[in-house]
């Protein structure tokens, strides 16, 4: 079962799209179609957990030397997932947050306010506007592929890069 559904199908995948982010520098974080195969790659892994607690180690006696082989293949294949993933997500934040500098770096004049805009300050930019919608959209698909401290692992590092983004930009 690791050997088909893990290496065959779930590494594959997962290290197809690694390959893809990594062949662009920029990714529109909004078309970006990784957040889709960690959701699917998380929700097999569970069913897989589920399988291999309930009905994997249950037929394997407990000082049974295959049993050590098989619980160690089983680590060994959820460590590689667990890397991929990592890989894909911290890869998929840098691209994202080149496209977002790109933005800001198409839009330096946005901050070159008239007087009338001065008076009228709590209208965001359009650039502003379209950082947010990109924002959104990465909160949104980390918010439905990843959860618990994974979930504030990403966003911490989201958030992080993307204040780094917007302060080298306002200098």
């Amino acid at each position: 079962l690791i050997e088909y559904l893990g290496r065959n199908f779930i590494l594959v995948i997962l290290e197809r799209s690694i390959e893809s982010l990594q062949s662009r520098k920029s990714i529109d974080p909004t078309k970006i179609k990784f957040f889709g195969v960690v959701g699917q790659t998380t929700q097999v892994i569970i069913l897989f957990q589920q399988y291999y607690q309930s009905e994997f180690l249950s037929f394997l006696g407990s000082q049974d030397t295959s049993r050590s082989k098989c619980i160690a293949m089983h680590d060994q294949f959820l460590e590689k997932v667990e890397q991929k993933i990592d890989q894909g997500l911290l890869l998929l934040i840098d691209r994202s947050i080149k496209f977002i500098k790109g933005i800001l770096s198409q839009q330096k004049n946005d901050y070159n306010l008239s007087e009338t805009d001065i008076l009228d300050t709590a209208r965001p930019t359009v650039t502003c506007l379209n950082v947010v919608h990109i924002f959104e959209s990465i909160i949104s698909n980390v918010t439905q592929s990843l959860d618990g401290s994974n979930l504030e692992r990403i966003l911490s590092i989201l958030g992080f890069k993307l204040y780094k983004a917007i302060l080298e930009h306002m200098k």
